[in-house]
C-alpha cells in the first residue's frame, strides 16, 4: 500500500500506530493458516495445488479477469 493511502501514517500517536500495526500483522498471519488449513484438506500433492493455483491467479492478473477458454470444459 502506498504511504498517502495507509491510514497508518497519518496516526501520529506511536503506541496506537505499533498497536494496530501488530494487530494488522496477526489478522494476516491468521488469513495464511485458513488458506494452510484448506491446502492441508484439499490436496493430495501441495506442490501441484500450490502450482495450479498460482498459475490460475497469475493467467487470471494477465487477461485482466478474463482468460481465454483452455477448450478444457467442453
Amino acid at each position: 500500500m502506498d504511504h498517502y493511502g495507509d491510514p497508518l501514517a497519518h496516526l501520529h500517536d506511536v503506541r496506537w500506530r505499533n498497536s494496530l500495526t501488530a494487530l494488522h500483522a496477526v489478522d494476516k498471519r491468521s488469513q495464511y493458516l485458513r488458506a494452510s488449513r484448506l491446502l492441508d484438506d484439499a490436496a493430495l500433492d501441495k506442490y501441484s495445488f500450490t502450482r495450479d493455483a498460482f498459475l490460475q491467479r497469475r493467467l487470471n492478473q494477465i487477461y485482466d479477469g478474463n482468460p481465454p477458454d483452455d477448450g478444457g470444459g467442453k
